[in-house]
């Protein structure tokens, strides 16, 4: 059996903000029940921005990372932003991530005036973008100290980051193309089912064995680096039977519900 990645086991939490208030308080109580991280989404559709969302968890917290999942690249002047996750990991003491993708959903790209490209032009650029970022910030920390003092010496100005050589960049895709691109340039690479042209997810692209295969891809294209990747899966839902339910309610409740006040939601096939 080929070896995997070691990397110390963790979970994060996606979440999205409807309030100021709900929003810190959805990151406090993240940190609480110890996630790792807290995953920010990217769409359009959604009324805030995912920047300012990281930043105001970052700030309701102390040893929460927070990350993207994930800026649309084409929503994004790579420059600009390596310049914003340098601040963010230089104010709240390198707990940030960087995730960033090709985007599926037409209508993200569509908001915003601009033009849908194949995912064969989307990943293509991603890359391109990508591997910029990285020598972003890899060459602004080689003078760090020049560069974030003098604002107007006719240098861009970038922060000396905490997490060097970069903020982990994460990555995910179903396709072999976008997991290709993944094993190349991301530090954490989320494996997913595979999307349609309209951004719809293919629930039957998840079994064991299809798993395996995109396993194969990321080790060929990854290399010697394999070992070094962080890999991650979405857990879109739990199910649950009646008796796991009953044994699990009274854990649940004496672990949760004194301190927050929260109520669980369970579902269950009989």
């Amino acid at each position: 059996m080929t070896e995997l990645p070691r990397n110390p086991f963790r979970f994060g939490i996606i979440g999205r903000g409807s309030s100021p208030l709900q929003w810190r308080d959805m990151a406090s109580r993240a940190e609480g029940y110890g996630y790792s991280t807290l995953l920010v989404p990217e769409h359009l559709d959604d009324p805030y921005s995912s920047l300012i969302l990281m930043s105001t968890a970052l700030e309701a917290t102390t040893t929460l990372r927070v990350g993207s999942q994930v800026f649309c690249n084409d929503l994004h002047n790579p420059t600009l932003l390596a310049r914003a996750i340098a601040t963010l990991d230089v104010f709240y003491n390198g707990r940030t991530e960087l995730g960033i993708g090709a985007g599926n959903r037409p209508m993200d790209v569509e908001l915003a005036g601009l033009p849908f490209h194949s995912a064969g032009q989307r990943i293509e650029h991603l890359e391109v973008s990508v591997r910029g970022i990285k020598e972003l910030f890899i060459s602004q920390n080689q003078d760090a100290a020049t560069s974030s003092r003098a604002p107007y010496s006719g240098k861009l100005a970038f922060p000396e980051i905490v997490q060097r050589p970069h903020p982990p960049i994460y990555m995910g895709g179903g396709g072999k193309k976008m997991l290709g691109v993944a094993a190349r340039q991301a530090n954490i690479i989320g494996i997913t089912a595979k999307a349609s042209a309209h951004g719809h997810l293919d629930i039957n692209d998840m079994s064991p064995e299809v798993l395996r295969e995109k396993l194969d891809w990321i080790r060929a294209a990854a290399g010697e680096r394999f070992l070094s990747l962080e890999l991650s899966m979405p857990i879109l839902g739990v199910a649950l039977t009646e008796q796991q339910l009953q044994l699990l309610n009274p854990i649940l409740w004496r672990r949760y519900r004194p301190a927050s006040q929260i109520s669980l939601e369970c579902h269950w096939n009989n």
